[in-house]
């Protein structure tokens, strides 16, 4: 969960779990940013509830959901525009899920990538691209993309990613899901947003 507050440690995060008639049939208590729970059998459906003890103010940001991995084995890089979670995981491939965090302020994953990425279409893309490149050049073996709900709906640039990545890790194979169509930068479109990206990083 990610939230600003004043002063600190002042909530608490009830998850109620109810039935197919809406009972509540049990209620787990946290407090603290991070928690792991597990879904009873015997739920339909659960909520989970941010309550006020006593802090002055508090933002909410969003809250990730995430299937429970090894102990240690995740590591969450949140900036003001970009949110990594990286997993230990040990595969020929390094898989690279995007996810939009644009509509909701749940965002819901499972841990069959190596490398998770929640970006806004409001992020300006040569954001992206450098934090994205900045991972792949310390990961080696081949390169799979795959993309969440709504990242169809990104800019031009997004769905140039695949030929991107690709002319910027010439003798790396990029496996992608993302949809090829007409509206993909040319190649002169994707040197000059390269050649921008050297120049961002060379200041």
């Amino acid at each position: 969960m990610f939230i600003q507050e004043n002063p600190k440690n002042q909530f608490r995060v009830d998850i109620d779990f109810r039935d197919q008639f809406g009972q509540i049939t049990a209620t787990q208590y946290f407090e603290g940013l991070h928690f792991t729970f597990q879904y009873p059998h015997n739920a339909a459906h659960y909520s989970i509830n941010l309550n006020n003890i006593k802090h002055e103010t508090l933002v909410f940001y969003d809250i990730l959901l995430i299937e429970k991995a090894e102990e240690n084995s995740v590591r969450v890089e949140r900036g003001e525009e970009l949110t990594f979670i990286k997993f230990q995981a040990s595969s020929e491939k390094f898989q690279l899920l995007i996810h939009s965090s644009d509509r909701e302020s749940i965002m819901v994953s499972d841990s069959t990538a190596n490398l998770l990425l929640f970006v806004s279409r409001e992020t300006n893309f040569q954001t992206v691209l450098s934090a994205i490149i900045d991972k792949l050049e310390t990961q080696g073996g081949h390169i799979e993309i795959k993309t969440g709900a709504d990242v169809a709906k990104f800019s031009i640039e997004f769905q140039s990613l695949t030929e991107i990545l690709q002319t910027y890790f010439p003798d790396r194979k990029i496996e992608t899901d993302i949809k090829n169509t007409t509206d993909i930068l040319t190649e002169y479109e994707i040197q000059m947003l390269l050649l921008a990206l050297q120049k961002q990083k060379g200041k």
